[in-house]
């Protein structure tokens, strides 16, 4: 894997985990109405810049757009914010074990 890949999806694992902590906490002291991550549009950017330099990586295109789905779900009310942290938290340690395995989405084109 390209380095500096990697040290991109660790920064964002990073990023990641200290606002799903926030979230967590605002979650749990909060209504589902609050403010959380997919409101952040500085974290909209940094995953739309991601993509963008990234077009061919499956990894990133399924987190993308996993992200996007369950943002939608959670403003429908179909989903709640600690139920879509543990959905995309589990898909990202997925695609960071399919690195590590080698068997990441690099490279490769998505196919519809």
């Amino acid at each position: 894997m390209n380095r500096a890949k990697w040290i991109v999806l660790l920064a964002l694992t990073l990023a990641l985990a200290l606002a799903v902590g926030a979230a967590s906490a605002v979650e749990r002291q909060e209504d589902e109405t609050s403010a959380h991550y997919c409101d952040d549009p500085a974290a909209g950017l940094e995953w739309a810049d991601l993509l963008a330099k990234n077009p061919t990586d499956l990894s990133i295109i399924r987190l993308f757009a996993l992200r996007k789905g369950l943002c939608a779900m959670i403003e429908q009310g179909l989903v709640s914010v600690g139920r879509a942290i543990m959905l995309f938290e589990q898909a990202r340690e997925e695609a960071i074990l399919e690195r590590r395995n080698g068997s990441g989405g690099r490279g490769r084109d998505l196919l519809l």
